[in-house]
């Protein structure tokens, strides 16, 4: 037991998601986002189950049939004083599917879908522990914004900061348990950031 305590215990503040920008955004910095994640989480897993009777009688048990499809990743963003977040996130998501008005008229539709390479993306969620060393990685590939929600202004909220929840779909994710940091391409998170992946 004690051999286990010394290891410690991970923490939920000690974490980054790192966002290298799609195809279609080449060129952008993003590294003021690692600094603005307010919250996201690791993705949860739940299989297809029905009830199975052995011998056609008695008590049931369920039985795997299937994997449920991958949720979405919710990660929520603090808005800077000039709401570059929220700006850099509305741009990605109309460079996916064209919102209607003019400039949108002026390519020949109203909603013309992006090709899909180009808007999609990988995002990591790293983990880190007390010395700032990362201790795991968990990966979600060719993800993209499929809902900005709504950003709540009030007059009354003087003490409040902006903030902004945004769900990315993705196609599939795995993890990484880290065992030498060094060997991780993502540095110390107490000694330097740099935001791109690749």
């Amino acid at each position: 037991i004690k051999a286990n305590l010394d290891k410690g215990v991970a923490r939920p503040s000690r974490y980054a998601v790192y966002i290298t920008p799609p195809r279609m955004l080449v060129g952008q910095n993003t590294s003021y986002l690692l600094f603005r994640t307010e919250a996201t989480e690791l993705p949860g897993q739940n299989l297809n189950a029905f009830n199975h009777q052995p011998m056609g009688f008695g008590n049931q048990r369920q039985m795997p049939a299937g994997y449920t499809l991958y949720p979405n990743l919710g990660v929520t963003f603090l808005s800077s004083a000039d709401y570059r977040e929220w700006r850099f996130f509305s741009g990605w998501h109309d460079g996916i599917v064209k919102k209607p008005g003019k400039q949108a008229e002026n390519r020949g539709g109203a909603h013309l879908v992006n090709y899909y390479d180009q808007f999609t993306c990988q995002i990591a969620v790293v983990g880190y522990n007390e010395l700032g060393d990362v201790v795991y990685e968990c990966f979600f590939n060719d993800a993209y914004p499929i809902q900005l929600s709504p950003i709540n202004l009030n007059w009354a909220a003087t003490d409040s900061v902006v903030s902004f929840p945004v769900q990315f779909a993705y196609r599939d994710w795995y993890d990484n348990a880290v065992r030498d940091s060094t060997q991780s391409k993502f540095p110390n998170i107490l000694s330097g950031i740099d935001a791109r992946i690749g």
